[in-house]
This record gives C-alpha cells, sequence and structure tokens, in this order.
C-alpha cells in the first residue's frame, strides 16, 4: 500500500520516460536490513522501483563480494549500495543513494580494547568485498570473513580481537558478550552502473528523477527517519 502512495505522488515522473531501457533492469545487491531485505522489499529497492517505473527490477541478493565480481562480468545494470572507490571503472550518477552508517568494532566484552588506535598489530576482521581497508591504513592485512554471522562467531568465540561492521547488525540478545566503539564516520553510497551506452542512461534517468522526488516529499516519505542522514536532502548536483 505504501508504494502505491509513493508511484501516485510520482506520477510526475511519466513526462521523462524513455522506452530505450523498456526491458528488464537486473540489480544486484547484498542484504541490507530495512535497505535490500531477502523478500525483495526494502528502501532501496522501493526506490529503484520508482526510478525505473516503466520496467520490472530482476533482482539478486548476494554477499557484497560476489555483487562486486558479477557486476565486473557485467551480469547486472546495477549494484546497489557501493563506494565509488570499490568499482573505479563503473559509471556513477551525480547524485548519490544515501549515505553509509558510520563503521563500528565490535570487540569482547572483556577485551581492553576502546578505540581505533588500541587495536593496531591486532587481528581484525570485516567482511570480504565491503572495501573498509580504504579508510583503515593501520590495519593492512584483515582477517575478511564471508558473511555477517561468521564474524560475530569468531569475536564471540575470541578467535579475532575485533570486527568490524555496522550498528545496525548488532543483535544485543544474540551477541550478549560484544560491546562496540565507533571507528569511521558515515561515506558517501553510490549506485554503480555499467560504463556502456545502456549503463549512462540509466544513470542519467536516476539524475533526472531523483530531483522530482525530492521536491514532491517522496524520498522524505520513502526515508522517513533516515532521510536527515542521507544526504539527499541537501545534495546538489553540479
Amino acid at each position: 500500500m505504501r508504494l502505491i502512495v509513493y508511484y501516485l505522488l510520482s506520477i510526475v515522473l511519466m513526462c521523462l520516460s524513455c522506452s530505450s531501457y523498456s526491458r528488464d533492469v537486473t540489480v544486484l545487491a547484498s542484504k541490507w536490513q530495512h535497505y535490500t531485505n531477502e523478500d525483495e522489499t526494502g528502501i532501496y529497492f522501493d526506490l529503484l522501483r520508482l526510478i525505473y517505473h516503466e520496467s520490472d527490477l530482476r533482482i539478486e541478493i548476494t554477499d557484497y563480494h560476489r555483487c562486486l565480481n558479477l557486476f565486473k562480468q557485467e551480469k547486472a545494470d546495477i549494484l546497489i549500495g557501493v563506494y565509488q572507490s570499490d568499482l573505479p571503472k563503473a559509471h556513477y550518477a551525480q547524485w548519490p543513494l544515501d549515505k553509509d552508517a558510520p563503521i563500528f568494532a565490535f570487540v569482547h566484552k572483556e577485551s581492553p580494547y576502546n578505540n581505533l588506535a588500541s587495536l593496531t598489530n591486532k587481528t581484525v576482521a570485516w567482511q570480504k568485498g565491503y572495501g573498509f581497508d580504504q579508510f583503515f591504513n593501520t590495519i593492512p592485512n584483515p582477517y575478511l570473513v564471508s558473511d555477517l554471522e561468521t564474524g560475530f562467531r569468531l569475536l564471540q568465540g575470541k578467535r579475532i580481537d575485533a570486527f568490524f561492521d555496522y550498528q545496525l547488525n548488532y543483535r544485543p540478545k544474540e551477541h550478549t558478550d560484544v560491546r562496540f566503539f565507533k571507528v569511521h564516520d558515515a561515506a558517501t553510497l553510490y549506485l554503480a552502473f555499467q560504463n556502456t551506452k545502456r549503463g549512462r542512461l540509466l544513470a542519467k534517468i536516476y539524475d533526472q528523477r531523483m530531483p522530482i522526488l525530492r521536491q514532491n516529499g517522496v524520498l522524505a516519505s520513502l526515508f522517513a527517519d533516515r532521510y536527515l542522514n542521507s544526504g539527499l536532502d541537501e545534495f546538489v548536483a553540479h
């Protein structure tokens, strides 16, 4: 029902319709609660359905490292939620997607660590493909894990000193032996498009329709309480 309301609010988008991309739009994403859920709901999927409303989205959800590899093999039109440095050869719209959440260090509650400096020369893990290495020069050899569950399991078993991830993935009832502290502020996330004629067209459409969605209040409704932290409210295209 909520998505139907978004479509009604953004009906003006029809004037920008482009038939040249009318076939399915293929999308890759890793699972992020509230944003890209396994059942293909979530803020980012709803946003793309609004932007590319003439087409059906064909969505594949997998781990981020595999997303990067599949995108490089041109198996999808769009990869959701990347740092531009992760895919420097991709094409990017001017408009960002969101601001990534701050990165936190999760440590065992009995550990002595309380800031980034205290983790120098320690065993720090994060998920493979996340690209966190660009932010943490003091951790040249991170232990890469395939998924969130593995990272927390290793941490609670005291096999690593810290696991870097996002606070939204912390589950107090399950991670009872864990505490955390922030190690990096929010960074900008983008949609990656293929650097092809079709990819550049999809990026152009994204740039055309995002300001309309903002002006109509659709972005604010879609992101809800996350909108002010998204950076979309004050974004100015050049």
